[in-house]
């Protein structure tokens, strides 16, 4: 056997090794420097210049994070793969942006991502703290000295030693296959800047605990927790847009239980947004607003456990390898700390202050009985968001609950969650609607109808014309009495209960475009809250509508045989070059439809990994025409036409329309010797005509047995399958192939799917309006703070 002599691999270089320690060094002096700022924080009033240290050394440790980003960085720019962690996530052929997406596409990775997202809103909010500003820091350098005592041991600086030398292999693994998308430099950074911003909001209410002022820090946090809102809002909504561009499946949401550990801070950061209101205009509900803010932080601090502690494994597409053990300890460690600490600050503090800390349904109820106002229907709001939430936490904790009683881990179904989760959604859509249109002063609840009543008949007239379009064959809408679902209410028709879903959209969309008009250049700094109503209400119209009046059909496609059906003629278009093995691999399809004729090209290509099979991987063509999409699915291709089956001398099997008989086994070569041969004689009658064929078993010697394929027709091809054949019964295993093989093709129309784009961009325009007004009213009070200090 020809021996190859070995790949002499270069040996790293100097200055990257001093990178990698200079990484190391700078978590370590991330958690030493940010233990002192802590402990400088809780003896600022026994030291001297107490506070200045604070600041020095909070400014100090965030840099070391930083400096730690940078060394990570490097290293996967210039493709140092003798580190584990980038050898492990990146390639030396492959874009830029991939390798810059691979520093956080790993367990280690993604905890510095946190860490440095947290560090710079720990950085930009600090300085505006206020008298807070001590209390404040506390809390945060522990936090991030926390996440940096976690990359200590989940170190992405580890090196991989070949035969005892540090060696630099000539490419890494690099991303997984489903990763290898735009979405990926985007998304992560994206929502971990909004998962960072909720530490703002934890530290902050933790210091209004412990200074006992519950007052003054509420109009300072409303930007922070307007830009918080935003951020994760946007970030849920770029992971259902890659879903949607990658996934195959025709949909942008699942309730996958990661996704669900985004949703459910942004939903209780809408409870505190609503909360806020309250607070400032009514001074009262001081309790439950300073809990929500700190909600937020602890139940994605949950969700991260979730993720990284291996019990999502096998139930999301999403969930991380499992951390190591003294890590994992670590981070439980930190989120048992952050509840017992907020538990030892609130519970004491509402105790003390005799109050309700929250507003009771039966207040409520007896508001909107008879006469309501804008805090009733907040406090409504925001007990119809936290239900929500728990129950959503609720939905994402089943795995886990699952896995400590050890049973199998299970996910709860897309369909419970949406019999469960709409108790809580249409109160809250028509709250969405009826809100901005209740005065703070009390009112009858006759007086909130007269207002609502021309808004709701023009929500009816276009709810009516929505029914007459479905009803139109050029909408494409998928109107099926017989296509039933469950809801809170009984089986209903999937369109009867999808037009009650859409009226209750609508409403809430001309509800607050109306308001909008009314409070054009009169109150603006309201416009960028109902512009976020407008897009939550938009973005769910089109979830709505796309998903429950979609239609879709399965094709399976050969070439020269199209697949025809729901009004389309799909053909195979054979492709100008063609490599099955390259992630850039499209196969194109002409799509012919009454108002469509466009060439897709969906990606298939195949993973070759050792020892192993090819592994298929397949994403989506996605064609807009404005008010809907044609989504097109390519699946696996099909090579085998039948299963194994073994048959006798003289026996028959009848195939489709085809009889397939097996003649008997005949040898040519004699036995024991390599290179004979073994056919098995097989004919097939089809419509067609008869055709025979001879697969060959091929002794190879030290390669062992060959198997020869044989032509049987024009369309497959006959082959051996295990066990090839036994020679006391003569008997073999059959199976037949295609020539050319299937391509099974799944078409989805999906109806007004570009409101949920838009909608998105609405909710993020609206924050970021919100944000900014809020920002400049913070900005006036501090002015006519500090003009009232200087006349006193």
């Amino acid at each position: 056997m020809e021996q190859h002599p070995p790949i002499a691999l270069p040996r790293a270089e100097p200055w990257s090794l001093w990178l990698g320690d200079l990484g190391r060094f700078a978590v370590w002096a991330a958690i030493a420097l940010l233990v002192a700022s802590a402990a400088s924080g809780l003896l600022a009033h026994r030291i001297q210049r107490g506070p200045r240290w604070q600041t020095l050394t909070f400014w100090a440790g965030c840099t070391s994070l930083f400096v730690t980003f940078a060394c990570l960085a490097t290293l996967f720019l210039t493709d140092q793969f003798q580190y584990k962690y980038v050898f492990a996530h990146s390639e030396k052929v492959v874009e830029l942006q991939y390798k810059v997406a691979a520093i956080w596409s790993g367990q280690e990775g993604s905890f510095l991502l946190w860490a440095v997202c947290s560090a710079l809103f720990g950085l930009a909010a600090a300085p505006r703290t206020g008298k807070y500003r001590t209390a404040f820091t506390i809390p945060y350098a522990l936090f991030l000295a926390a996440l940096a005592g976690i990359l200590s041991y989940e170190s992405p600086f580890k090196l991989e030693r070949i035969d005892g030398q540090l060696l630099v292999p000539p490419s890494g693994v690099g991303l997984s296959p489903s990763l290898l998308n735009y979405w990926v430099t985007i998304h992560p950074p994206t929502i971990f800047l909004g998962f960072g911003s909720l530490t703002v909001l934890f530290c902050w209410a933790i210091a209004a605990l412990a200074k006992r002022d519950l007052d003054s820090w509420i109009r300072p946090i409303r930007p922070w927790v307007l830009v918080s809102l935003t951020l994760v809002g946007l970030g849920l909504c770029m992971g259902g847009f890659w879903a949607y561009e990658t996934l195959g499946w025709g949909g942008f949401w699942a309730w996958d239980p990661v996704e669900n550990v985004s949703f459910v801070p942004w939903v209780l950061l809408a409870a505190l947004t609503h909360g806020i209101f309250v607070q400032v205009a009514k001074k009262k509900w001081h309790w439950i607003n300073v809990l929500l803010a700190a909600s937020p932080f602890l139940a994605f601090g949950y969700g991260t456990f979730l993720t990284r502690s291996g019990f999502l494994s096998e139930a999301s597409v999403h969930s991380f390898a499992q951390m190591d053990r003294s890590a994992l300890w670590l981070l439980v460690g930190v989120v048992s700390a952050s509840f017992i600490g907020l538990g030892a600050f609130w519970i004491p503090g509402v105790l003390r202050a005799r109050r309700t800390p929250a507003p009771t349904a039966i207040e409520a109820a007896e508001k909107l009985g008879v006469k309501v106002d804008r805090s009733a229907a907040y406090a409504a709001g925001m007990w119809l968001l936290a239900g929500l939430a728990v129950a959503t936490g609720i939905g994402m904790s089943v795995p886990f609950i699952m896995g400590v009683l050890g049973r199998p881990t299970k996910v709860v179904e897309e369909g419970l969650y949406h019999q469960v989760l709409v108790w809580f959604f249409i109160p809250i859509i028509l709250l969405m609607a009826a809100g901005p249109f209740i005065s703070w002063r009390k009112m009858g609840v006759g007086a909130v109808l007269g207002r609502l009543a021309n808004i709701l008949a023009i929500s009816l007239g276009l709810l009516g014309l929505c029914m007459l379009w479905a009803k139109l064959p050029i909408s494409g809408w998928r109107i099926d009495p017989e296509r039933t679902l469950g809801t809170p209410f009984g089986a209903w028709d999937r369109a009867g209960w999808g037009f009650v879903l859409t009226g209750l959209c609508l409403f809430a969309i001309v509800a607050n475009v109306w308001r909008m008009i009314q409070l054009w250049r009169v109150a603006l700094p309201a416009l960028g809250g109902y512009v976020m109503h407008l897009g939550v209400a938009v973005s769910m119209l089109g979830l709505i509508v796309s998903r429950g009046f979609e239609r879709s059909e399965r094709y399976a496609i050969q070439e020269g045989s199209p697949g025809v059906g729901m009004g389309y003629e799909i053909t195979s278009i054979k492709p100008e070059k063609m490599d099955l093995l390259s992630r850039k691999n499209t196969l194109p399809f002409r799509v012919v439809g009454p108002r469509e004729d466009f060439v897709a090209r969906p990606g298939l290509y195949y993973i070759q990994r050792p020892n192993a099979a090819p592994e298929p991987m397949v994403w989506p063509y996605v064609k807009g025409f404005g008010w809907y999409d044609l989504y097109f699915t390519l699946h696996p291709l099909v090579f085998e036409a039948t299963e194994g089956v073994t048959l006798k001398p003289n026996e028959q099997r009848l195939i489709g329309q085809s009889l397939l008989t097996y003649k008997g086994l005949r040898r040519e070569g004699e036995p024991g010797q390599a290179g004979t041969k073994f056919y098995a004689d097989v004919t097939l009658e089809t419509p067609q005509g008869t055709f025979t064929g001879s697969p060959a078993l091929v002794l190879g010697g030290t390669e062992g047995l060959q198997i020869e394929n044989a032509s049987l027709g024009p369309d497959f091809y006959v082959t051996f399958s295990d066990p090839p054949m036994d020679a006391a019964t003569q008997s073999a295993t059959i199976q037949l192939l295609y020539v050319h093989p299937v391509m099974p093709v799944e078409l989805f129309f999906k109806p007004l799917t570009i409101l949920v784009w838009l909608g998105a961009g609405m909710m993020t325009l609206g924050g970021l309006i919100a944000a900014w007004y809020r920002r400049r009213e913070v900005r006036s009070a501090d002015a006519r703070l500090e003009v009232q200090e200087d006349a006193a």
